[in-house]
């Protein structure tokens, strides 16, 4: 999630103008290059899915992939709010179930085929918070990410389980000694350990039980304000998480970075955290799932645009423009041989040129 935004009650604020471009200074520290990575593994945001629906009956806007159309599922009030940053897909016998959280609201609702929701989960008047990263579990529980922002957030900054069924989000993380959560965002299964990124600088794992401990803290996974110069307000360092079998992917916001955290052979110990790619046209960098071919795609909150990094570093633009505003996440969703991307527009901060209200949405696109 990337928090450009103005906006924490129900009416939004004025829009931000133009996003600066940010700086391509290398990282420092104990922080390698690479020239490739390992083949994915077990990535877990594949699913059966469903078909788009029907909502949006206008011609689907074209982007930089002429062979790639946006379809609009929903559309969302951001007068109330409903400004959608996680996304989840369940897959419940024959029902699809697509499930998107509002960050201000602490609300997760579920997506109706005409376009309608329906409730899901909530949290009991939400302060100084944000609901952002969401993930599943093999039984289809959902886990959702709150971060903290302000001086008395509530809940209590952490993980939550909602039952399959949805109902009340029940705090799972149980924090050892010495940790405090800042500004968590992404989730992402490994096996039964749950990896979180706070985009202050840290990964956390956290086990079956819930008991949560700090798996890397380095000044490559935290932000810096004066880089990409992005204009958030506050360093946003990691975001996005995806994993192959051997390595942990995470893209820093603030630094325009897509990183390569290796997982040691003895317990999953975290090991060399490598730069596969640090370029202004990452800048902005949010969302992070992992394709089947092994190259990541990336949401770009800043820059409206969805790409594709290769093994190599070779960035491409999936697709840009409307109907894209602030994407914020995305999930992988396949039925059959048919694949789509799915994405939040969290609406945060619409250009300024366009002179109107935010749109935020949930959109798919077809994968091939």
């Amino acid at each position: 999630m990337n928090r450009r935004w103005v906006l924490i009650t129900a009416v939004p604020a004025v829009a931000l103008g133009l996003l600066a471009a940010c700086g391509d200074d290398d990282d420092g520290g104990a922080v390698t290059p690479d020239s490739g990575m390992n083949s994915p593994e077990g990535s877990t945001t594949d699913g059966p899915g469903g078909g788009d629906s029907a909502l949006d009956q206008k011609a689907p806007e074209t982007g930089t992939d002429a062979s790639i159309t946006a379809t609009t599922l929903a559309k969302f009030d951001p007068v109330q709010g409903e400004l959608p940053e996680g996304l989840a897909v369940q897959h419940i016998g024959a029902d699809t179930n697509v499930l998107v959280g509002f960050a201000p609201q602490g609300r997760i609702v579920k997506v109706l085929g005409d376009g309608g929701v329906s409730e899901f989960a909530s949290f009991t008047n939400p302060k100084d918070t944000f609901t952002l990263g969401m993930t599943l579990d093999p039984a289809n529980n959902v886990y959702v990410a709150i971060a903290n922002t302000g001086a008395a957030p509530s809940p209590a900054p952490g993980v939550y389980k909602i039952p399959a069924a949805g109902g009340t989000p029940v705090l799972y993380t149980t924090v050892a000694a010495g940790i405090t959560f800042g500004f968590l965002n992404g989730l992402e299964f490994i096996g039964t350990d749950l990896y979180i990124t706070d985009s202050q600088g840290s990964i956390y794992v956290v086990n079956n039980l819930g008991i949560t401990t700090t798996w890397i803290t380095a000044d490559a996974l935290a932000g810096d304000v004066n880089d990409c110069k992005l204009g958030n307000g506050f360093p946003i360092g990691i975001n996005g998480i995806a994993h192959d079998a051997n390595n942990v992917y995470v893209v820093n916001t603030d630094k325009g970075s897509l990183l390569k955290i290796a997982r040691n052979a003895d317990a999953g110990t975290a090991g060399v955290i490598t730069v596969l790619k640090k370029d202004p046209s990452l800048c902005g960098a949010d969302g992070l799932v992992m394709d089947k071919d092994g190259t990541l795609l990336v949401a770009n909150n800043a820059k409206n645009k969805i790409q594709r990094v290769t093994t190599a570093g070779v960035i491409t633009d999936v697709f840009s423009g409307k109907p894209l505003d602030s994407p914020a996440s995305l999930w992988i969703d396949t039925q059959g041989t048919a694949r789509r991307l799915l994405v939040t527009n969290a609406a945060f901060a619409s250009s300024a040129a366009d002179g109107g209200m935010p749109a935020p949405s949930l959109v798919s696109m077809p994968l091939p």
